[in-house]
């Protein structure tokens, strides 16, 4: 039986429109589809023999009338039949795409309906974090002002101690005496100055020992210049001490406590390397201990 494809609307149930689309898939295939077509095909060659003409645009009435009147019967009776499957077939495949159709038209409308809900309750939950957040950042939005001012003025005393210091140049080991006044300072200073090379010691501002007293201890000599180009000077030309009278005595920069402490860990690993092979020559050297072979 042919199922009439105004039968599989949304208005049946569920249950119904299944039933309709196994039954509609039992009546059509394309293999009965194209099982139909090679008869077809047979019997209109058939025809074409009998008549004898190589194409079907050859056949006229003419042609037709001259076979022979039973044998054509019979052609004309199994088309009629071919043809007739062959539109129960048809039939069967546009119901069973109206019922793909309709079933895929309510597969969307109802992932239409779980998207929106799905994106309802996204819409949800992100107002939900915001108000959170908004209240969070409301919350703490004077600690962190707080703490980025205490930041900002950490960071311009750090700069300002650094810019200070960079003016400044340290003395050690330089024979310490009981009568180290203003005048002996400034003595020690003209006799460094001649040393290394330096021709003026008008840009000098400042000048003391620093720490306390300790027996047998030769205190360092703070030294502030007018500007950190005179304290690259001295530095660069330092090792002309070495083989001066004052070989004893080495010049650094004015360091902060944690560049101190880096300092003395790299002095200590120098020691430990000249120790261990005295054949090189150690220095440091842009934070690092470096070292050359010495020449025999």
């Amino acid at each position: 039986a042919v199922v009439s494809t105004q039968s599989t609307g949304n208005s049946l149930p569920l249950p119904r429109r299944l039933e309709l689309s196994l039954q509609l898939k039992m009546n059509f295939s394309l293999e009965k589809l194209h099982a139909v077509e090679r008869k077809m095909t047979v019997e209109i060659e058939m025809i074409l023999k009998a008549a004898k003409m190589d194409t079907f645009s050859e056949m006229n009435e003419g042609s037709i009338s001259q076979l022979d009147k039973p044998l054509l019967a019979r052609h004309v009776t199994s088309l009629v039949g071919l043809l007739e499957e062959n539109v129960r077939l048809c039939r069967g495949a546009a119901g069973m795409i109206d019922c793909l159709k309709t079933d895929q038209i309510g597969a969307q409308k109802r992932l239409v309906e779980l998207q929106k809900d799905q994106f309802e309750k996204v819409q949800e939950t992100v107002k939900t974090e915001l108000e959170t957040w908004t209240d969070l950042v409301r919350k703490t939005s004077t600690q962190r002002s707080q703490a980025a001012e205490k930041s900002i003025k950490s960071a311009v005393k750090l700069l300002k101690d650094e810019e200070k210091r960079a003016k400044n140049l340290m003395i050690y080991n330089y024979p310490e005496t009981e009568l180290d006044g203003l005048d002996e300072m400034l003595g020690h200073w003209y006799t460094i100055c001649t040393l290394v090379g330096k021709k003026s010691v008008a840009d000098l501002k400042n000048i003391h020992r620093v720490g306390g007293k300790e027996p047998g201890r030769n205190r360092p000599i703070k030294v502030e210049l007018e500007s950190s180009e005179e304290v690259e000077f001295m530095l660069k030309n330092a090792h002309k001490l070495r083989t001066s009278c004052r070989s004893n005595v080495f010049l650094g920069p004015d360091r902060s406590k944690e560049q101190t402490n880096a300092h003395r860990k790299l002095v200590d690993e120098l020691k430990g390397n000249i120790l261990r092979d005295p054949s090189k020559h150690y220095f440091i050297k842009n934070n690092k201990v470096c070292s050359y072979d010495i020449e025999a």
